[in-house]
């Protein structure tokens, strides 16, 4: 804008509750002494319509903006609020809605900004350094508490909004109590943290809905009466808790107690528990807990992390319909725990879980524990949980933290069902693919992927490379004591090879059994067909009763074998004074070769029977043997002989001579692939 002119800034003063304001020239101010209110000129001198005085907000009416007698109508509380104020808005509509009544679209700005409430509402300062115990209790006793109670001194129902804590370090120094209804809302749980500086108390507990004030109604002290009592409804999410005391606190974090319908989401528990053999079951993440007819079911825990605790999340009670997923679970003593040493043997406790999609790494003994440590024969196990494992990640898990491979008798499990109806789905075992893919395995045990009654349903497909002349290990079964029964479906072939008549393309379901007691019977079927050739190649398995595992292998056989020699004798038959025409007769093994596989054929070359003064001989002169047993190295053992007739030989004569030409199908050998897919039943 071009300065036109520059003049002196007049300023008129006078009192606006006496005389009011003029109308006042173009950029000419007022100054209402009495109202402390400023206003500048519009008159227009070019004709236009714009006349009059525009008021210039000043720190006054800051000071007063949210106060409901500042004199200024549009800015305080007490003034009313209006979604798209200025915009048309539709109140009823041609398919019978009723009509929006008007208080519901226009509210005072009080109302307005009581939609949001946070903890420093109520006076927590989140700065790490005090104490917000008392202010974040206020809060959830005013929003949530329904009686009379003395917390911020009301006395009506609660609001029952959600609870905000912005970003900050919450401390506390005892337990929070929540009732029906509670939700608790962070800005991540990197960034709003509740830290705890006491070792007898929970971060969070659930109480009866008929608490009052500091009269607090726990569920197992004081039983409900009334399912409306019960603290359902409850939501804690983005949020981190982190205990701060030294010593491992024997309190949960939350102890979510006859609560249905209740979510735990993105929220962090951290811990400083010292990991060891020595466990502190109850410092848990979150315990799930029920009481008489009052159980805790349909909770989700989603999204969460457990870190540094004896147990990420336990329950011993009838509690039902859980799912626990997306969650991360490291350096734990077990993940989660579903019995010991709650359990009591009148209940049927924790069923119908559903475990998916967590990862759990660095825990000492399992990740997953269901019933007690008793036999499995006992009457606690024949209890039905249905708990489902899917799609879980266990890394270094069941070894005290020393590694998958590592040397110790005192490992456990991955996952412990001690009850029964449970399963295992595409789970993904680190240990498993360790132990089969390290040959120098040296532990002093074999601890195995699931222990008790269950059905490992391993839906991946494992696919294994076999060179030529070499050994692979595809499955590797503990030695539990109880009957174990799989089938492995499998697909076996090679890629590419240089003839494509030698295309091998075999599929078929192997059937397992691993006896009971500590050196089992194995029996092993093989069922299959190909469709184009069979291959070469060979099962084998092998029992380790000092580890106590069973290892099944496949080798991938050479082309031919090779090396075998007989002792032939030859006689005529019928014998007719005439050499001509003979059968062989008195066939001995010399020596069995290596590397024959059964049901190879092979031939002993005529022109190696001849006389050596007879040049012509022919084929008719070969001797065809099959193989039908062999030793292991493939060296030949048994064999039977075709009928040949030959001519051209010295009668009676003994030859020793090496077979050759080994027939066999599948080509010329090379690298060959195995995908396979397990199901496995322990009993």
């Amino acid at each position: 804008m071009a300065v036109v002119e520059i003049s002196k800034i007049q300023v008129r003063r006078g009192q606006e509750n006496q005389t009011g304001v003029p109308t006042l020239d173009g950029g000419e101010f007022a100054w209402a002494s009495d109202t402390e209110k400023l206003y500048i000129g519009l008159r227009r001198i070019d004709g236009g319509s714009r006349d009059g005085n525009v008021r210039i907000l000043t720190e006054n009416d800051l000071r007063n903006f949210f106060s409901g007698n500042s004199g200024f109508s549009n800015l305080n509380t007490t003034t009313t609020y209006t979604f798209l104020n200025d915009q048309y808005v539709a109140t009823s509509s041609t398919y019978n809605v009723v009509t929006i009544p008007a208080d519901e679209i226009t509210r005072t700005v009080q109302k307005k900004l009581d939609d949001f409430v946070s903890v420093k509402d109520f006076g927590a300062l989140g700065d790490g350094i005090n104490d917000d115990t008392s202010n974040i209790q206020a809060a959830l006793a005013n929003l949530y508490q329904t009686n009379a109670h003395t917390f911020g001194g009301r006395s009506t129902t609660a609001t029952e909004k959600t609870l905000y804590f912005p970003a900050g370090n919450y401390k506390i120094t005892r337990t929070l109590y929540m009732t029906r209804g509670t939700r608790i809302l962070g800005e991540g749980m990197g960034n709003s943290l509740i830290q705890l500086y006491n070792t007898g108390s929970h971060f969070f507990k659930t109480v009866s809905s008929t608490s009052t004030g500091d009269t607090l109604l726990y569920e197992f002290e004081t039983p409900m009466t009334s399912s409306s009592e019960a603290p359902n409804f409850i939501s804690i999410e983005h949020i981190g808790l982190i205990h701060q005391d030294t010593t491992a606190t024997s309190y949960p974090f939350i102890s979510l107690d006859c609560s249905s319908n209740s979510v735990i989401r993105h929220v962090r528990f951290k811990g400083n528990y010292n990991l060891g053999i020595t466990t502190i079951n109850s410092y848990t993440g979150v315990a799930i807990r029920g009481y008489d007819a009052f159980s805790s079911n349909n909770v989700l825990i989603d999204h969460c992390s457990f870190e540094g605790l004896s147990r990420g999340i336990t329950s011993g009670h009838d509690i039902k319909d859980i799912v626990i997923s997306n969650n991360k679970f490291y350096d734990l003593n077990r993940g989660i725990e579903f019995g010991n040493p709650y359990f009591n043997l009148a209940q049927d406790g924790p069923r119908f879980i559903n475990i998916t999609n967590n990862s759990f790494e660095n825990v000492a003994q399992e990740a997953i524990f269901v019933g007690t440590l008793t036999d499995l024969t006992t009457a606690s196990n024949l209890i039905k949980s249905h708990i489902v494992s899917q799609n879980n990640r266990f890394i270094d898990v069941g070894n005290w933290l020393e590694g998958d491979l590592a040397d110790v008798s005192t490992g456990t499990p991955v996952i412990s069902y001690y009850t029964r109806d449970n399963i295992s789905i595409g789970d993904y075992f680190a240990r498993k693919y360790q132990q089969i893919e390290n040959s120098i395995y040296t532990a002093t045990t074999y601890n195995p992927l699931i222990k008790g009654k269950s059905l490992i349903n391993d839906s991946g497909v494992v696919t294994i490379k076999i060179p030529i002349s070499s050994t692979s290990t595809y499955l590797s079964l503990p030695i539990l004591g109880t009957p174990q029964y799989g089938t492995v479906k499998y697909h076996f072939y090679n890629e590419s090879p240089i003839d494509p008549a030698d295309i091998i393309d075999r599929r078929g379901t192997i059937e397992l059994y691993v006896g009971p007691g500590s050196g089992p019977n194995i029996l092993f079927t093989d069922n299959y067909n190909f469709i184009t050739n069979e291959g070469n190649i060979d099962w084998s398995y092998s029992v380790d009763v000092i580890k106590k595992f069973v290892k099944f292998d496949i080798t991938n056989l050479d082309k031919s074998g090779y090396g075998a020699t007989f002792d032939v004798t030859i006689q005529p038959n019928p014998y007719t004074g005439s050499l001509s025409t003979g059968t062989y007769t008195n066939i001995t093994l010399v020596s069995g070769g290596q590397k024959y596989i059964i049901g190879d054929i092979v031939v002993i070359p005529g022109q190696l029977l001849t006389n050596g003064s007879v040049t012509s001989f022919s084929p008719d002169n070969d001797i065809s043997l099959t193989v039908t047993g062999i030793n292991g190295s493939g060296g030949i053992t048994t064999y039977t002989v075709g009928t040949s007739t030959a001519t051209n030989l010295i009668n009676t004569a003994t030859f020793t001579a090496v077979t050759t030409n080994v027939t066999r199908s599948g080509g010329t050998g090379g690298i060959l692939y195995l995908d396979y897919q397990l199901n496995l039943m322990t009993t």
